[in-house]
């Protein structure tokens, strides 16, 4: 419980040193990511005013005291909904946990050598990665702060909160008719799991995700951001167009 707890980010840290309790089976698999049909769906969402505007009559009738569909407080309800858009999409791409983006500030993303630098909460290591062709247009067309100032935040300057985003990740899954059991962590799985289908080196994905164990003997101790780079160009493509012959073929 306290490790589905840490995964969810609802505490900071298990107590339970790890493997210290032998985990009990599982009945079957849960898939907690998104296909890339998913992915397009949820993405989608945050620009669908008509299906926002139709799930709050929804909810007013449920609760008349609600906010009436086509005022000017519901419009700026979907405005704050939309900003989120950015955030998720964000991070895919650097397949960190979501506080670990909402804690980014400008003096980490360095776009003329296309590289940011997260500071991992898990691990307290910092991981560097390549900026991804769409991550990095997204970035470019943001408003840039100051070097200390949050890259992601709301509009008094603060950083993103877990409350907010764990309400609108939900609200975009209804929108995007998605009922699977999907948190905002899940699009961490999502990545990796996309990497894994395209076949990509376990060695690249523990380096994308961040992962701190490495022996000596790996051969990969620490691979440069020019490694990753078509990794990141593969997520791309899949978030684009979806999984090629050859990877639909190795998912069967």
């Amino acid at each position: 419980m306290l490790n589905f707890a840490e995964a969810e980010e609802r505490i900071y840290r298990n107590p339970i040193r790890r493997r210290a309790i032998t985990r009990m089976g599982s009945g079957r698999p849960r898939q907690e990511f998104f296909e890339p049909e998913e992915w397009r769906a949820f993405i989608a969402a945050f620009d669908d005013e008509a299906g926002f505007m139709a799930q709050l009559e929804r909810a007013r009738a449920d609760s008349p005291t609600r906010r009436r569909p086509g005022s000017d407080a519901s419009h700026r309800q979907f405005a704050r909904f939309r900003e989120w858009r950015p955030f998720f999409r964000g991070l895919l791409y650097v397949c960190s946990r979501l506080q670990e983006l909402a804690d980014l500030r400008w003096r980490s993303i360095d776009l003329r050598r296309g590289i940011v630098t997260l500071h991992q909460q898990k691990t307290r290591k910092p991981k560097t990665l390549p900026i991804a062709a769409p991550w990095r247009a997204e970035l470019e067309a943001r408003d840039r702060g100051l070097p200390d100032a949050y890259v992601y935040r709301r509009a008094n300057g603060a950083p993103l909160d877990n409350q907010g985003a764990q309400r609108a990740f939900r609200l975009a899954l209804v929108l995007a008719g998605i009922q699977k059991h999907l948190t905002p962590h899940s699009i961490r799985h999502t990545a990796l799991s996309w990497l894994a289908t395209a076949g990509v080196s376990k060695a690249h994905r523990d380096e994308i995700a961040g992962h701190a164990r490495r022996d000596v003997g790996d051969g990969y101790a620490h691979l440069t951001c020019p490694a990753l780079a078509p990794a990141l160009a593969i997520l791309a493509r899949i978030e684009a167009e979806g999984f090629n012959e050859n990877e639909r073929s190795s998912l069967s």
